[in-house]
């Protein structure tokens, strides 16, 4: 994301602060905007450390506007043609989402070997609906849509800021279907199967899955437990991921798990440290490879299983919810539990639920 946009002295000119540094601090860039077909059109100037200022930018504006008067028809926009390493580069430089890691990671690994080279007016919807498909064979539908969302954000921002008069392709092309219905849990005895596995092959997994199982919580919240993050006289602990900082409840097993886990460590280490000290996190950062041996071994997990049904790690967090709605948990606990965002994403767990329908009913039979 582009760094904070403010007004000049000057009608019509804005300052935008970039990623890059100049004297250290950040660099600025200098817009001005028209009035173009009945919408604001926004028109990079030049930076700071090339010399612009809010007052040539003003002098710039007035220019234009001064030529559109004297002809109509005039498109502000520019037909400069650049290359998609060039429209790629601005959109890195001046719009990455603050620890926009995965986007970076998403053109060099992905736009770039496919477009790298090309001039942008070459790629059109048939080009971009090549990519989908090829993305297709080897990503998920959900890093698809990511991917190919990049590609059209790149092409947004690039046109905003005037670099072109392209039109953006990926709008004339379908997205991928997301089916995020993997719900596969397992059975108390593929449970235990698995921990008792894991605890010979690799015991840091071991002590993950079973802390996953017993309170609901996904492997990145896990991996940010620091030892000041835990509460055992409350049975609760602090932790942080994708959907901020929540408290999870832990349960004996949890609790035991956690004080071993966290004998001889200080307040503020890591409960799962990095093996290396390379790693700049300081957490421990995972490869799946244990997790997934185990589950091909066990026989979890098979060449043609569908991969809504394979057996992961988030199928702990999974099996968390789904045998406590088979326990005949209230769903609106179990969701509080998982910190859902809504009551639809626990609904999924609704055909577990014990039939109570009848039961409650019943209730009523004898009040009158």
């Amino acid at each position: 994301m582009a760094g904070k946009t403010t007004t000049t002295r000057f009608p019509g000119v804005y300052a935008r602060e970039c990623k890059r540094r100049y004297n250290g601090k950040p660099d600025v860039s200098y817009y001005y905007t028209v009035q173009q077909d009945g919408k604001k059109i926004w028109v990079k100037c030049g930076l700071k450390s090339e010399g612009m200022t809010a007052n040539v930018a003003a002098q710039m504006r007035a220019a234009a506007l001064a030529e559109k008067r004297r002809t109509p028809g005039l498109d502000l926009r520019p037909a400069k043609a650049i290359t998609f390493d060039e429209a790629a580069r601005h959109y890195l430089e001046h719009y990455l989402p603050r620890g926009g890691k995965s986007c970076r990671s998403w053109v060099n690994r992905h736009l770039l070997p496919a477009f790298g080279g090309m001039m942008l007016s070459r790629i059109d919807a048939a080009a971009v609906r090549i990519l989908k498909a090829e993305l297709s064979q080897k990503l998920a539908p959900a890093s698809v849509r990511q991917v190919l969302g990049v590609l059209s954000r790149i092409f947004v921002v690039t046109a905003k800021d005037r670099l072109h008069r392209l039109d953006n392709p990926v709008r004339d092309v379908s997205m991928p279907k997301v089916r995020n219905a993997r719900v596969r849990y397992l059975t108390q005895e593929e449970a235990a199967r698995l921990l008792a596995d894991l605890e010979i092959r690799a015991p840091v997994w071991h002590d993950l899955a079973a802390l996953s199982l017993w309170t609901g919580a996904r492997l990145g919240e896990l991996l940010s437990l620091r030892v000041r993050s835990v509460d055992l006289a409350g049975s609760s602990a602090l932790v942080e991921g994708k959907t901020g900082r929540r408290m999870i409840q832990l349960n004996a097993p949890a609790r035991a798990l956690l004080q071993r886990r966290m004998d001889g460590k200080a307040s503020g280490d890591w409960i799962f440290p990095a093996e290396s000290s390379r790693n700049k996190s300081g957490h421990r950062c995972l490869s799946h490879a244990a997790f997934d041996a185990a589950c091909l071994d066990l026989g979890l997990n098979g060449p043609e299983t569908p991969r809504e049904s394979k057996a992961v790690f988030h199928s702990m967090r999974h099996t968390f919810a789904s045998w406590l709605a088979i326990a005949g948990v209230p769903l609106y606990t179990i969701s509080q539990l998982m910190s859902h965002s809504t009551m639809k994403m626990t609904q999924r767990y609704a055909h577990l639920c014990p039939d109570t329908q009848k039961s409650a009913v019943e209730l009523l039979a004898g009040m009158i």
